[in-house]
């Protein structure tokens, strides 16, 4: 069965947190024997070595494939210093465990209890809070992380973009349909819980799907790929699929909740762009050129054409359209603020009624 490209991500993340776990328990043990807080002993660094690389396999499984997949969802949305508490007291609690489970291996290993009772009562805390503070930190900046975007944040430290950069990407906004009547009727509290939901929802797809959220403006949000990935496998347009399958599937749970069944208009182009950060007080990431603004206008064009998404030729001519799938040639099209045509499709997915269907057939 093949991983998904979330897993391979995660599990790759895993081993890199393990390797340096492992790191870490050799230099921190070294230290100890150097500064005679402990008599040296290579059975002592080999299992320094193998507690941390195992808390950081432990603790980097219990993130990665709990906290941050669909199960640790509730922890997710609680605020920042709250989820940063909740996490590392979570991780802590682990820690300890693991410590004294490869202690008790220790001494089962050497048949002696009292390497375990003495750890116990001579250095069981002072690790316990090493550990503590180290992964308070790791833990923080998984929820940095969070907050300013997956690879964002790698890309600020490394200055990717610190000069504006060309590339070639593609970009996909999504406008959630009937906003405006949303927010008459369940209010604007309501209505900001319902979007975030739906985000929420759509997100995992996106990074599933090897995608970057650049934005979420109100009720819209704006997803982008280098264009190597994006039409790699037709992941974009998988990506499109797979969050309409995802909304589909609670569609119930929305009703039920909301009083509605949230869908989404969208458009998706590709092209050049110029990428480059931005900013002072708060420093962002912009993408300035036709591309993203000739992806919003389709994403408009969609609401006026009644189809629920529009893609360009040029993004389709450069890949095969995914089985469950289907596009329809519109013809060459005047976007709006546009003085061009741009030749357009319609992108319906197999058994799908679309509005403009809709409306046709009680004509």
């Amino acid at each position: 069965m093949a991983l998904t490209h979330r897993t391979e991500k995660n599990w790759r993340t895993v081993i890199a947190l393990t390797i340096i776990a492992a790191g870490f328990g050799f230099s921190f043990s070294t230290i100890r024997m150097a500064t005679g807080l402990m008599p040296f002993s290579w059975a002592e660094v080999e299992h320094s070595i193998r507690t941390a690389a195992f808390i950081g396999f432990c603790v980097g499984t219990f993130m990665l494939f709990f906290v941050y997949s669909p199960r640790g969802a509730s922890i997710r949305r609680l605020g920042f210093i709250k989820g940063w508490i909740v996490f590392d007291t979570l991780s802590t609690l682990l820690i300890a465990a693991a410590i004294l489970s490869q202690r008790a291996v220790y001494a089962l290993i050497h048949t002696n209890a009292a390497l375990l009772t003495e750890y116990f009562n001579e250095f069981f805390l002072v690790d316990m809070l090493v550990a503590f503070l180290v992964f308070l930190l790791i833990t923080f900046v998984l929820q940095l992380r969070r907050l300013l975007g997956e690879g964002i944040m790698w890309k600020v430290m490394t200055g990717r973009y610190h000069l504006p950069r060309q590339e070639n990407r593609i970009y996909m906004f999504l406008d959630i349909k009937d906003s405006t009547a949303m927010a008459v009727q369940l209010g604007d509290e309501r209505t900001h819980a319902l979007i975030t939901e739906v985000f929420f929802d759509a997100d995992r797809q996106i990074t599933e799907h090897n995608g970057e959220i650049l934005s979420y403006n109100g009720d819209e949000l704006v997803a982008t790929w280098p264009e190597t990935v994006g039409l790699k496998d037709s992941r974009c347009l998988r990506c499109y699929a797979a969050i309409t399958r995802a909304l589909d599937a609670k569609s119930d749970y929305y009703q039920q909740r909301y009083g509605f069944t949230p869908a989404l208009w969208a458009g998706l182009h590709t092209g050049s762009v110029v990428v480059g950060e931005c900013g002072d007080s708060k420093l962002s990431i912009v993408h300035i050129g036709d591309t993203p603004n000739t992806a919003a206008r389709l994403e408009h064009q969609a609401k006026d054409m009644g189809h629920d998404c529009l893609i360009s030729e040029t993004l389709a001519s450069k890949m095969e359209l995914p089985s469950g799938l289907r596009k329809e040639s519109l013809g060459a099209v005047t976007l709006r603020g546009h003085d061009r045509e741009t030749k357009v499709f319609a992108l319906e997915r197999d058994g799908f009624t679309t509005p403009r269907q809709i409306a046709a057939a009680g004509e």
